[in-house]
């Protein structure tokens, strides 16, 4: 699996969903269908195809993933929730715009209720939400996901800039900073303009 991720970022994307099918397959002669790390499997594959374009076939196995997730994890089972997450640009890149904005928050209320509101995970999901409002219908509804979104990460902010400065002490902070390139700011113009 770690191979096929390092093929998929090198834009290899056949050898990489081919490798995950291989992968897929031994599992399901070990484990059988019904176990979870083979729903994991089956998961990675129909984002493989998504990758490519094949949208039928990750349609396919994402829902037979996901359905047998919500039955061995249940629907609030973190796993079960990527998978979520993950189909929903399935339903955005056909035009299917309701049917993904209820997985995205579908999978928010998931998130926020099992990892918390202010877990990267769950803020990653709000701000595509956000997006998915911004594409859709305009800023109305974007606007207080965005608002949850930067309060989020300016909370995590100030958390880590506390761990910094208590390791690098206060003359470390420009010489260590925690957030690289990417700030509040940058995030802001991110959502408004994706393809930036």
């Amino acid at each position: 699996t770690k191979l096929a991720a390092l093929h998929d970022r090198q834009s290899r994307h056949t050898e990489a969903r081919e490798l995950l099918i291989d992968v897929l397959e031994r599992k399901r002669l070990m484990y059988g269908d019904q176990h979870h790390s083979t729903l994991r499997s089956m998961t990675l594959v129909g984002f493989a195809f998504q990758r490519e374009g094949r949208l039928d076939m990750a349609e396919v196995l994402l829902d037979a993933a996901i359905e047998g997730q919500i039955d061995l994890l249940g629907g609030s089972h973190p796993q079960t929730l990527d998978s979520l997450f993950g189909r929903a640009p399935v339903h955005k890149e056909r035009g299917e715009w309701a049917p993904a904005e209820g997985l995205l928050a579908q999978v928010v209320t998931g998130r926020r209720r099992v990892l918390g509101a202010d877990h990267p995970q769950t803020l990653d999901v709000v701000m595509q939400l956000a997006r998915h409002h911004l594409e859709v219908e305009g800023h109305d509804q974007a606007e207080p996901l965005l608002m949850e979104a930067v309060d989020g990460l300016r909370g995590r902010w100030d958390e880590l800039s506390a761990i910094r400065d208590g390791v690098l002490g206060a003359e470390g902070f420009d010489a260590a900073p925690i957030h690289g390139d990417y700030n509040v700011s940058n995030l802001l113009v991110d959502v408004a303009d994706p393809g930036r």
